[in-house]
């Protein structure tokens, strides 16, 4: 299932959002501008858990080298369906998460989710010496606040059935289970090339540090779609 948009308008810019997906696709551009197709850029910005965790170049491993792709991982990617994919997720689910958090904090708990997505997919891979790249372990936190803030959104999507193609629109709550559950499956089913850890890890992050936002810091409530545009619009 490919999410197209969803049916909650934005109460304002979501400059965060954009400004995350801008440097995101100017990144992937000057990767893509070496004769190496951006490998260099993939080893030097990555998140190696083996350098995190010490287990692997320890020795020649500056703190900063070990340390900093724990940031900078999530804005380098490794193919242009790999960024594409991620950032139609950012276009879908992040606006509306954003428009909870306000701009300031969202980039905070965007940066957050990253980083607990990164720690969690370490405990699984923690002398794997393969830098981890892509922003889905962020995406993912963001995923899991809408998860909860929205469940009752739909989620106009594009479902590929053999030849067909089918454009329907999933509540939020049953597509964003699904999600989950298939990146549960992926990781039990051991396939490589992926991080689903950090996919689950940063979709837990993400719910945790909303409650830890929604109930300790404000108390503030979402917006609620409006459903008369939404009926306008979309039926």
């Amino acid at each position: 299932m490919i999410p197209l948009r969803d049916d909650i308008p934005s109460q304002r810019k979501p400059v965060i959002s954009y400004l995350i997906l801008l440097l995101n696709v100017i990144i992937f551009s000057v990767q893509m501008s070496f004769a190496d197709g951006g490998q260099g850029i993939i080893l030097l910005f990555g998140a190696v858990p083996g350098h995190i965790t010490g287990f692997v170049g320890n020795e020649q491993i500056s703190f900063f080298d070990a340390y900093f792709p724990a940031i900078s991982y999530m804005f380098v990617h490794g193919g242009f369906l790999h960024i594409a994919g991620n950032l139609l997720f950012l276009w879908v689910f992040a606006d509306n998460v954003e428009d909870y958090f306000g701009h300031v904090q969202f980039l905070v708990f965007y940066l957050l989710c990253g980083i607990g997505a990164l720690l969690i997919q370490v405990l699984f891979s923690w002398s794997s010496p393969v830098p981890i790249v892509g922003a889905s372990g962020a995406l993912a936190g963001v995923m899991g606040a809408y998860f909860v803030l929205y469940p009752k959104a739909k989620i106009v999507t594009l479902v590929p059935i053999v030849i067909f193609i089918r454009i329907i629109k999933v509540p939020a709550v049953v597509f964003l289970g699904l999600w989950i559950l298939l990146q549960f499956v992926s990781a039990s089913a051991s396939e490589e090339g992926v991080a689903w850890w950090a996919h689950i890890g940063g979709f837990f992050v993400g719910i945790i540090l909303l409650y830890i936002y929604r109930n300790y810091i404000t108390t503030r409530k979402p917006p609620k779609p409006p459903e008369d545009k939404i009926r306008v619009l979309y039926n």
